[in-house]
């Protein structure tokens, strides 16, 4: 009966602390910029492009789909009875997806700037 009452709680909880975080964090940094003699108005917004954005969601997806392999073979070809396991290869291999998109874009914007 407790579960039903924490769960929902630790969530929230969670949730409302990455959303103050990340609100604390452009707070201090249009703080150093007004400290420095800057406008923070005028700072540049950071924006993705379509095909950066849709390249990382396919290696996340990737990454997924092979977790899901994985955790399958290790729970039925291995006889690992743990679901532990399951969730943990699919969040393990989609977090590899998304690093090796990051380091391969990077490589690859690298390469055509230089050109």
């Amino acid at each position: 009966m407790d579960e039903d009452i924490v769960v929902p709680f630790i969530v929230f909880a969670t949730m409302f602390g990455i959303v103050f975080t990340v609100i604390r964090m452009q707070q201090k940094v249009r703080l150093a910029m007004i400290e420095k003699g800057l406008d923070p108005l005028v700072a540049p917004p950071r924006k993705r492009s379509l095909a950066q954005i849709m390249y990382y969601l396919a290696c996340i997806a990737i990454g997924v789909g092979l977790g899901i392999y994985f955790g399958l073979w290790l729970k039925y070809g291995c006889k690992i009875q743990d679901d532990g396991v399951f969730v943990a290869s699919v969040f393990a291999l989609g977090g590899l997806g998304l690093l090796s998109g990051i380091i391969t874009y990077r490589k690859f914007f690298e390469k055509n700037n230089e050109a």
